[in-house]
């Protein structure tokens, strides 16, 4: 919507239009809280899948040098 058209509306076409972006903008910050949840979730769970797999290489690591000692 152009400027112009902005001072052609009413009183009560331009609040209704503010009401209807207040709404929006709220509902896209509940979406964006939402969003912020999930991604903590995924670096949370990142996080702890990453500990797994060091821990998976750390005994790797030691397994192979058992092998070793036994050559």
């Amino acid at each position: 919507m152009t400027e112009k058209e902005l001072h052609k509306l009413r009183r009560q076409d331009l609040l209704e239009l503010l009401l209807s972006q207040s709404k929006e903008v709220t509902e896209l910050q509940r979406k964006v809280r939402d969003l912020e949840h999930t991604v903590e979730t995924v670096t949370l769970n990142n996080d702890h899948l990453k500990e797994k797999l060091d821990d998976k290489d750390a005994q790797i690591e030691r397994l192979k040098g058992r092998l070793d000692a036994k050559d």
